[in-house]
């Protein structure tokens, strides 16, 4: 489960694409996502939602096995892009400052450990 990284969210490539239409589709994707999240009736629905969506999806899967899981390392840093690249669309679909100090942190204090797995091959 905490491996499905890229089934969950390659469609969030789109979020920094330089095509407007694909920004545009990806947004309207996002949304639709939180839409299906707020239908949800039970607890399973709605974590099964949440897992899918920006930035609630970032948390799934745990720090320590970051290493092994390299593409959580993609889609966190995906994230904070987004934010580089198109201030205004990421803070209209899913500004977070709690989520981005806490990643900024987290690769902070684990930076020296995922440079030094990386050389070795994750």
């Amino acid at each position: 489960m905490a491996d499905d990284w890229d089934e969950r969210f390659a469609w969030a490539w789109d979020l920094i694409s330089e095509d407007p239409a694909r920004r545009d589709a990806a947004h309207l994707r996002l949304d639709g996502l939180r839409t299906v999240r707020a239908a949800a009736v039970t607890r399973q629905e709605h974590e099964e939602a949440s897992r899918r969506l920006l930035p609630d999806g970032l948390w799934t899967g745990t720090w320590p096995g970051l290493a092994r899981v390299p593409r959580e390392v993609r889609y966190r840093l995906l994230y904070l892009h987004w934010e580089l690249r198109f201030p205004h669309e990421w803070a209209w679909h899913a500004k977070s400052w709690g989520t981005k100090t806490s990643l900024l942190r987290t690769f902070h204090q684990r930076a020296p450990r995922l440079a030094r797995d990386g050389r070795r091959g994750g």
